[in-house]
């Protein structure tokens, strides 16, 4: 009876130590830590979300913000990600700052970054995000720092299209993140929707590809759809907005690994 509780412990330790391993060595910082729960349900777009993930998109806001989100992968608490941010749009220089941590009590990440953007024309946007990470770990005696910036630009075409560029790890002090690069669309097809189609290229992950749908199907209402090419992942999600709360939550299907879920509150100040 003992050896079959022990067996499932040591799966799920190996299971924990593989994702830890393969993060830093095949993923970006920002697949461990710029979540939010609309972009993750639209297929993970980076370029195209309304949070910091790309800083420009700040200068287009038209509320100052504040939010919580916890994202679960695979149903392991280990596994878990938790963010704080806030977003602050004003006339000077927009501004963002937000707290991410990852990990368990053996294996710890926590980051800071701080978003800013301009608008140089009234249909363009300019954002800079720098961003300092601190990495614990039981197998090494000393903690390891790093620092990242990227650099995004948003162009409004019209009001049905919106553009955006984002440029992540562009300036780093580690090797195991490369440059990464995203180009997005955001479309507009009715009143009420917004169509979403992202690409990006990195040297781990090579070219992948998100689509995202969103859809207010009743008043205050969303719902919204993603797929991301590589690794292949459907998501789907939903949020109610509430005067000047907002509540979302997401999910995403691993075809290996299982669900992950993400939920999230925002806050208009």
């Amino acid at each position: 009876m003992r050896m079959k509780k022990i067996i499932p412990q040591v799966f799920k330790n190996l299971l924990i130590l593989s994702f830890v391993c393969f993060s830093q060595t095949s993923l970006a910082v920002s697949e461990l830590f710029f979540m939010d729960a609309r972009s993750f349900a639209l297929g993970n777009v980076h370029a195209l979300s309304d949070e910091l993930l790309n800083p420009a998109t700040i200068a287009f806001s038209e509320q100052r913000q504040a939010g919580i989100s916890v994202l679960n992968r695979f149903q392991m608490k280990e596994l878990n990600t938790a963010n704080l941010y806030l977003k602050y749009p004003n006339k000077w220089l927009d501004a963002g700052v937000k707290f991410s941590t990852f990990g368990y009590e053996d294996y710890r990440i926590s980051q800071m970054q701080a978003s800013f953007a301009k608008k140089i024309a009234p249909n363009l946007s300019l954002g800079i995000q720098l961003a300092y990470l601190n990495e614990s770990s039981i197998l090494e005696e000393n903690a390891r720092q790093t620092f990242t910036s990227g650099l995004g630009v948003y162009y409004r075409l019209n009001e049905k299209i919106d553009l955006a560029l984002l440029g992540e790890n562009l300036l780093h002090t580690f090797d195991d993140n490369p440059v990464c690069g995203y180009a997005g669309m955001k479309y507009k097809p009715f009143e009420n929707s917004v169509l979403l189609l992202e690409a990006n290229y990195g040297k781990e992950t090579q070219f992948t590809f998100s689509l995202g749908f969103e859809y207010e199907i009743l008043n205050q209402f969303l719902i919204r759809a993603g797929f991301r090419s590589n690794p292949k992942t459907p998501s789907f999600g939903i949020a109610y907005q509430w005067n000047k709360w907002t509540v979302e939550a997401g999910f995403s299907f691993h075809s290996v690994l299982g669900v992950s879920s993400i939920i999230g509150v925002n806050f208009e100040l």
